[in-house]
């Protein structure tokens, strides 16, 4: 199987996900047949990021070995933040209205030039409501950010498949992808860091009032998120001025 993948790495210039079957033939021998092949295109290699020292006031999370993708530093202006409860709670077959919410909310901001965060919990993109919000890829194609993030009241892992279709949009978009974990790979997260913020989301689903309780949209100023792939580390918080003049813009 590692002549197989590298092989076909060689040939398509990325990493490759492949489905296969395992049959013997005559002589008892193992024969591979290939189903389906796909390049895994990982973005280009990014440069090491300054990860500042933020106080915890001003810390929304922080993460060791939970991110994928390049190293990076961006600012964030919307953060979309699903209630895990109040998703697990709500009736099965309605599950699907907080991914159509989720689309509402992608396509509210279309062409506004804003870079969005989306927190949700559970496996984004899964067909098993139970696991996550089901939303397609058209639904999110406009954010910045997915993080997935675990709850242990609802029993909610965050599992992205590295072979999937929507996690090659993902990366092919430039999606960043990081998840909040219910061990010490999440080393702080504080969900109630926007609280005092206005919540929009009412003004921008006026029409979908029974979700209030579970999503909230809010745009905090000075919200950063870096990401150093060389070391692991991920930082999403408040670069406030007097935090700023101490830590210079850069990579």
């Amino acid at each position: 199987m590692q002549s197989v993948l590298k092989t076909l790495g060689q040939v398509y210039g990325n990493p490759v996900d492949i489905e296969y079957t395992v049959n013997l033939n005559e002589e008892g021998e193992f024969v591979v047949n290939l189903l389906q092949c796909r390049p895994l295109y990982t973005g280009e290699k990014g440069s090491i990021t300054g990860i500042p020292g933020l106080p915890e006031k001003d810390c929304f999370f922080r993460l060791r070995d939970s991110a994928m993708g390049t190293s990076e530093r961006e600012k964030i202006d919307v953060v979309i933040q699903i209630d895990a409860k109040a998703y697990y709670e709500y009736p099965y077959a309605l599950k699907s209205q907080a991914a159509e919410a989720v689309g509402a909310v992608n396509a509210w901001y279309r062409g506004k030039g804003k870079k969005i965060l989306l927190m949700t919990p559970g496996r984004v993109g899964t067909s098993s409501p139970e696991l996550g919000v089901p939303v397609s890829f058209a639904q999110i194609s406009g954010f910045r950010g997915i993080c997935e993030v675990s709850d242990s009241r609802a029993g909610y892992m965050p599992e992205l498949s590295y072979g999937s279709n929507m996690f090659q949009d993902m990366v092919e978009t430039g999606i960043f992808y990081c998840a909040l974990w219910g061990d010490d790979r999440t080393e702080y997260y504080n969900e109630e860091l926007f609280a005092g913020l206005e919540d929009l989301f009412p003004k921008i689903c006026p029409d979908r009032k029974v979700l209030s309780g579970m999503f909230r949209v809010t745009e905090p100023e000075d919200l950063w998120y870096w990401n150093n792939e060389q070391t692991g580390e991920t930082l999403c918080g408040l670069l406030r001025p007097e935090t700023r003049r101490t830590f210079p813009d850069r990579k």
